[in-house]
C-alpha cells in the first residue's frame, strides 16, 4: 500500500496537489473532534484538524528526498493562533507512529488553550 492509501485508510483526505520542477507537495487533513472530544476546538470555525504534509524534493534526474509535516494550526478561545508542527519525518515514522504523533499535537494543543 502506498503512503496516499495508508493516510486515506487512517481517515486523511488530500485536499491539495502541487508539483513543480523541483519536486512535489501532498497535503492531508483529518477532521479528529471526534477522535478527541474533550480537546478545544478551534475558536475560529469550531471544528479540530490534523494536517499531513508530503513533500518530495528532485535533487537531480534520479534521486528525490521525501519528507512529511504533521501539524494543527488553530485559534485558542483568547484570541491566540498557534502553528503546532511535527516535522522533518520519514515514511517509517509516518506509518508506525502515526497515532502517537496525533496524540502529541493534540496533547500540544490543549496546553496551549490553557
Amino acid at each position: 500500500m502506498n503512503i496516499q492509501q495508508f493516510l486515506e485508510l487512517n481517515s486523511y483526505k488530500m485536499w491539495r496537489e502541487k508539483h513543480n520542477s523541483h519536486g512535489s507537495t501532498f497535503n492531508f487533513q483529518k477532521r479528529v473532534d471526534r477522535d478527541y472530544p474533550m480537546a478545544p476546538l478551534c475558536q475560529c470555525n469550531e471544528k479540530l484538524f490534523i494536517n499531513i504534509d508530503m513533500c518530495t524534493l528532485f535533487t537531480n534526474s534520479t534521486d528525490k528526498h521525501t519528507g512529511f509535516t504533521i501539524s494543527l494550526v488553530h485559534e485558542n478561545q483568547h484570541g491566540e493562533w498557534c502553528d503546532l508542527r511535527i516535522y522533518s519525518l520519514s515514511e517509517e515514522q509516518i506509518r508506525s507512529k502515526l497515532v502517537s504523533y496525533e496524540d502529541k499535537i493534540i496533547n500540544l494543543w490543549e496546553i496551549f488553550c490553557d
